[in-house]
C-alpha cells in the first residue's frame, strides 16, 4: 500500500510539470537607433558613418505544436537628417537604404525588395524617436537546382514604437 502511494505521488508529479510551457519562447521586439552611422550588407549591418540608422529586431513567438516554426527578422532603415519628423511613401520611400532579413526553417529564397509601404517618425527627445512603419517587401522562393522561380512571396513589415538611441555596433569597416 505505502508503494503505491508513493508512485501515486511520483505520477501527480510528472503530471503536473507536463503542463508548464518549458522551453517556449515568447514574443520579443527591440527598437534602437545609431546616430553617426550607415548601413550595410555585412554584420551587424550598421557601422559608423554619417547618417541615422533605426533598427527593429523581432522574434515570433514559438508555437510547441509546430516543429522548427522559429521566426525572427531584422529591419533596418538608414536615414540622412531624420529632424523633428519625417515620412516616406511611394518613390520617396523605395529611395530609402533599407534592409530586411528573415530567419527561419524557409527554404532558398532570392534577394528580398522593398515594394510599398510608408515610414514615419516624430523624435520625442534628443534619444529616443517614435517610427510607425508599414512596408511591404517581395520575393522569390527559389528552386535550388533548377533556379526558377516557383512562386512569389511578400513580407508586411508593421509596427508603431520608440526607438531608444544605443552604440553603433563595432567590427569590421563596413566598407560596403
Amino acid at each position: 500500500m505505502r508503494a503505491s502511494g508513493v508512485l501515486a505521488i511520483f505520477f501527480v508529479f510528472i503530471f503536473l510539470s507536463c503542463g508548464q510551457d518549458e522551453g517556449i519562447n515568447p514574443a520579443e521586439e527591440s527598437l534602437d537607433f545609431f546616430v553617426d552611422a550607415k548601413l550595410t550588407g555585412e554584420f551587424p549591418f550598421a557601422f559608423p558613418g554619417d547618417n541615422v540608422v533605426f533598427h527593429r529586431h523581432y522574434t515570433r513567438e514559438d508555437d510547441k505544436a509546430i516543429a522548427d516554426d522559429e521566426y525572427s527578422e531584422d529591419f533596418f532603415v538608414e536615414l540622412e537628417n531624420p529632424g523633428e519628423s519625417f515620412e516616406y511613401t511611394g518613390e520617396e520611400l523605395k529611395k530609402l537604404k533599407t534592409l530586411f532579413l528573415y530567419y527561419c526553417y524557409c527554404g532558398y529564397t532570392s534577394d528580398v525588395a522593398l515594394k510599398e509601404g510608408s515610414i514615419k517618425g516624430t523624435k520625442k527627445s534628443e534619444r529616443k524617436y517614435e517610427l510607425d512603419v508599414d512596408v511591404t517587401y517581395e520575393y522569390y522562393h527559389i528552386d535550388q537546382t533548377t533556379k526558377d522561380t516557383i512562386d512569389t512571396y511578400t513580407r508586411q513589415v508593421k509596427y508603431k514604437g520608440v526607438h531608444q538611441q544605443d552604440a553603433v555596433p563595432s567590427g569590421m569597416s563596413g566598407a560596403n
